[in-house]
């Protein structure tokens, strides 16, 4: 990658020579050229965490006082409790693929507080019974807390929650 007289990013050396594809940007652009987005990183941070089950690195996407609205009156509050309930939810899977489609957010740096909406679907494999797909969205609220942005309280709304091929129409 080179950059010309006016400071553009040509993609001349890449293979594809199209300085359109989102592959070559999104492999081959360095740090300095990338757009930071700090909610990104923590949905990202989150996401991991729990397709490895690393309850350690999914404590630390929340600030100390957090909230986790799971819906149908499941509220959990604070790091600790966050962090066990997390353990015990998850102990009930082989394994969890958590992706997110897409999100929305809007920071106040000044202020150190923010609000968002990230799209997800979940594929749960439990160590009994069916397979479950949960397609919904969290409404979130970070907080910047110890040089971080961080959940202070997400709320989940489901569209679908069930088995992943039911024909059911899903309502949004």
């Amino acid at each position: 990658m080179n950059l010309t007289k006016d400071n553009k990013v040509s993609f001349s050396s890449f293979s594809c020579n199209n300085p359109r594809c989102v592959n070559c940007i999104a492999l081959y652009t360095p740090p300095e050229f990338t757009p930071v987005d700090p909610i990104k990183d923590l949905l990202h941070l989150y996401s991991d965490a729990v397709c490895r089950q690393d309850s350690d690195q999914w404590t630390e996407t929340w600030c100390d006082s957090g909230i986790w609205d799971l819906g149908h009156d499941e509220i959990i509050s604070g790091k600790d409790s966050l962090k066990s309930f997390w353990i015990s939810s998850m102990a009930r899977f082989k394994k969890v693929i958590h992706t997110y489609t897409n999100n929305t957010s809007t920071l106040n740096e000044n202020l150190g507080t923010g609000t968002g909406r990230s799209y997800i679907t979940e594929w749960l494999i439990p160590h009994e019974g069916e397979p479950i797909v949960l397609h919904g969205f969290y409404d979130d609220e970070y907080v910047f807390e110890n040089n971080n942005w961080l959940f202070n309280k997400r709320t989940l709304s489901r569209h679908y929650m069930g088995k992943p091929d039911s024909g059911v129409e899903i309502s949004c």
